[in-house]
């Protein structure tokens, strides 16, 4: 998935969160869901106390890569709302 990022990115010409927002999300209806960056994070509900963070994480990637990668990846990093499909 992160080759398959970097291939949509480089085709696209826009960064992946840019291109599944208008290409994926935003056509579906679900304006709330989003890629959060790694240091801005979305209101969201707690996922875990991370210990090599030193942090309890909202509102950001919780998967290490995804983190590594600022918050933004093809296999992790998006969120939304429990009822996204509403935001029509």
């Amino acid at each position: 998935m992160i080759v398959l990022m970097a291939c949509l990115e480089k085709a696209g010409g826009k960064d992946f969160a840019t291109l599944v927002q208008e290409e994926v999300l935003f056509p579906l209806g679900m304006r709330s869901a989003r890629f959060s960056k790694t240091g801005v994070p979305l209101g969201a509900v707690p996922t875990e106390q991370c210990p090599w963070r030193k942090k309890l994480v909202v509102g950001e990637a919780h998967d290490e890569n995804a983190f590594a990668m600022g918050g933004v990846s093809g296999h992790a990093g998006c969120s939304a709302r429990e009822r996204c499909g509403e935001d029509r």
